[in-house]
């Protein structure tokens, strides 16, 4: 069996922007400033120069950069009326949407672990510790998956300063 020997470079990049922002609610204008980080990995054979799988990493950091700013500035809540944009509201109604899924997947594979136990022995109890152990597996991963995006909504707010525009009132 033949063995790869690879090497890995990670990038870590870190940057800012200056958009203009604009809520489509209370029509607040303003600039914001953007502070994000990301992080670009390549792999190469041993063979290759390191510049090359260098210069591959810091694309893909670059990439990743700019996809985190924008995920960013989707976002932000407008600072006057809290109202966020349509990415923001989809972002939290596919968050919604997985927590039911995995409560969801729980309480399925509970009824699969609890329904053949229990017509394999039709005069005893069938066991209850694998469909409880289910369950809680379920609600543990929709936890898990709202905290992320509390963790991401907290993000936003240490990484978005707002620059008043010298027009807005």
């Amino acid at each position: 069996m033949p063995v790869f020997i690879s090497r890995r470079i990670t990038t870590e990049k870190q940057g800012s922007v200056e958009r203009p922002y604009a809520c489509a609610g209370c029509s607040y204008r303003a600039e914001v400033r953007i502070v994000a980080a990301a992080r670009g990995q390549a792999d190469g054979s041993i063979v290759l120069p390191a510049s090359q799988i260098r210069a591959e990493s810091e694309e893909r950091a670059d990439a990743a950069l700019a996809d985190e700013i924008q995920a960013l500035y989707d976002l932000i809540p407008c600072p006057r009326c809290g109202a966020r944009s349509d990415n923001a509201a989809l972002y939290r109604q596919n968050t919604v949407l997985i927590v039911i899924g995995w409560i969801f997947a729980g309480l399925v594979m509970a009824l699969v672990a609890y329904f053949p136990a229990a017509s394999a022995s039709p005069g005893s109890d069938p066991p209850i510790v694998g469909p409880i152990v289910w369950t809680i597996a379920g609600l543990a991963l929709a936890g898990v998956s709202w905290h992320r995006r509390k963790q991401r909504i907290e993000r936003i707010a240490r990484a978005v300063e707002f620059l008043p525009d010298d027009e807005s009132s």
